[in-house]
C-alpha cells in the first residue's frame, strides 16, 4: 500500500505541476531513470534491498535533471516536459537493456524479475523505508499541493498576491521524483499505480 500511495501522489504532484493529465512518473521518465539507477547499482555495485534506493534516487533525479534541461528551458511547461519525458523515459529503459545484456544469467535474472515490479520482495527494512519517507512526504505533498492553487490564477497574478509559484513548482517536482524514486526503487517500476 505504501508503494502505491507514494506513485499516487508523485503523479498528482506532477499532474498539479505540469497541468496535464498524462504526467505521471512513468511518462516523465522518472521511474525508468530511478531503474536505471537501480539496475546499475545491482550490477556494478552489488547493491540489494533498500541499499538500492541510493542509486534509484540518483538515477531519478539525473533523469529529471536531464527533463528540466529539455524542457524547461523557459519556465515550467508541461508540454516541453511530457516530450523531453518520453525520451528520458526511452533512454532509461534502454540503459537498463544495456546493463541487463552485460550481467551474468543469475544477475540478469534477478534484475530482470525487479524490473517487472513484484511486491513479492517486500522486506521490513524497505517497508520502514517507505513509511519513513510517507511521514515526511505526505504532509508536504498536501502543503505544496494547497500552495499551488494560486499558480492557477497565472503566474503574474501569483506573484502579486505573495505566493512564489516557480519555487513552489519546483519543491513540488523534487518531492514527486522523491516520492516516485523510492516506490520504484522497493517494489521496481509499477509504472500504472501512477495514474
Amino acid at each position: 500500500a505504501g508503494v502505491g500511495i507514494c506513485f499516487g501522489f508523485a503523479g498528482a504532484l506532477f499532474r498539479r505541476v505540469l497541468r496535464n493529465p498524462l504526467a505521471s512518473p512513468d511518462i516523465l521518465g522518472i521511474s525508468q531513470g530511478a531503474a536505471a539507477g537501480a539496475v546499475m547499482g545491482m550490477a556494478f555495485l552489488g547493491m540489494r534491498g533498500a541499499s538500492m534506493i541510493v542509486t534509484a534516487l540518483l538515477g531519478a533525479f539525473a533523469a529529471a535533471a536531464l527533463i528540466a534541461g529539455g524542457g524547461g528551458a523557459v519556465g515550467i511547461v508541461g508540454e516541453r516536459f511530457l516530450l523531453a519525458g518520453i525520451g528520458i523515459a526511452a533512454l532509461g529503459g534502454a540503459v537498463v537493456s544495456f546493463v541487463m545484456a552485460r550481467l551474468s544469467l543469475q544477475s540478469a535474472q534477478d534484475a530482470a524479475t525487479w524490473t517487472t515490479g513484484s511486491l513479492n520482495l517486500a522486506t521490513w527494512d524497505r517497508i520502514l523505508v517507505v513509511a519513513i519517507v510517507l511521514a515526511v512526504g505526505i504532509p508536504a505533498a498536501l502543503a505544496l499541493h494547497r500552495a499551488m492553487e494560486p499558480a492557477e490564477l497565472g503566474s503574474e497574478l501569483a506573484s502579486a498576491l505573495g505566493a512564489r509559484p516557480a519555487l513552489t513548482s519546483a519543491a513540488a517536482l523534487g518531492l514527486g521524483v522523491l516520492l516516485a524514486a523510492v516506490a520504484t526503487a522497493t517494489s521496481g517500476p509499477l509504472a500504472f499505480v501512477a495514474l
